[in-house]
């Protein structure tokens, strides 16, 4: 179950390794720590279906940074796209020395569309995003990917989880037995991989493109400077980037095995 109070998370905890449930103890505070932890884990290890997000970004026109997704889990896989003569084309990652002697901002240079795009740290603590080339005209950058989860605060036990509750208490609760050597840690490990397991297993996947009106994908070579690239792309007479539901749970997460 989604949105469950840190309150409740730490009763449920408790329950399961066998401490006193009415008891607030020196732990309780390092359970909070560890409930952090571990949503945080969690979050970084697959796509979760309800965490996904979008993000339009407006890049002016001859603008070369913009902020970045203020939300967005950069841990996790990333599509970006620019929106350009009414369709999303998908860009690339990264700007370099090729990339600035062919377009270079510096000298007044623009063209358009965008075809990369990579992360920008000023140092100011705004995440911003660098284009290329800069754009002679205002567009949006479209990004799909995770959203951040919520953290937990010690003392505010109101505070919902963001991740399956059953799944954070299994998961802490493996954690803190194997830490202690109790015996029970193998059983809260199983507990553990099965809840995982399941809502694997019962997550919504995308069963493949819906196609309206006769709108097709086709397969168009697109010029990046430096390489030659053949990807799938949609038509021109429709925006479609960011509709795809992105993979859920493709990874493993293999626990206790230190």
């Amino acid at each position: 179950m989604l949105g469950t109070t840190l309150s409740t998370l730490k009763t449920l905890l408790k329950a399961e390794i066998g401490n006193a449930l009415s008891v607030v103890t020196a732990e309780d505070t390092a359970f909070t720590s560890m409930f952090i932890l571990g949503q945080r884990d969690l979050a970084d290890q697959f796509d979760w279906p309800h965490l996904k997000m979008r993000y339009d970004a407006s890049v002016g026109a001859s603008t070369q940074y913009a902020q970045l997704p203020p939300s967005m889990n950069f841990d996790r896989p990333v599509g970006v796209a620019v929106y350009y003569n009414s369709s999303w084309l998908p860009l690339r990652y990264g700007i370099d020395t090729v990339e600035y002697n062919t377009y270079d901002f510096s000298e007044g240079q623009t063209s358009e569309p965008i075809q990369k795009w990579q992360r920008y740290w000023q140092g100011s603590g705004v995440q911003q995003f660098e284009v290329w080339p800069v754009s002679t005209s205002a567009t949006s950058v479209r990004f799909v990917g995770q959203r951040m989860v919520t953290d937990f605060v010690d003392g505010n036990e109101a505070i919902t989880a963001t991740l399956d509750d059953l799944l954070l208490v299994y998961y802490v609760a493996a954690t803190y037995l194997t830490r202690i050597k109790n015996p029970q840690a193998a059983l809260a490990i199983e507990k553990f991989k099965g809840r995982l397991s399941q809502l694997r297993r019962n997550a919504p996947r995308r069963s493949g493109y819906a196609v309206m009106g006769g709108r097709q994908l086709v397969c168009r070579r697109r010029r990046v400077w430096g390489e030659d690239v053949e990807e799938e792309l949609p038509s021109t007479d429709g925006a479609f980037f960011g509709s795809d539901s992105q993979h859920f749970g493709t990874d493993e997460l293999v626990f206790g095995t230190d």
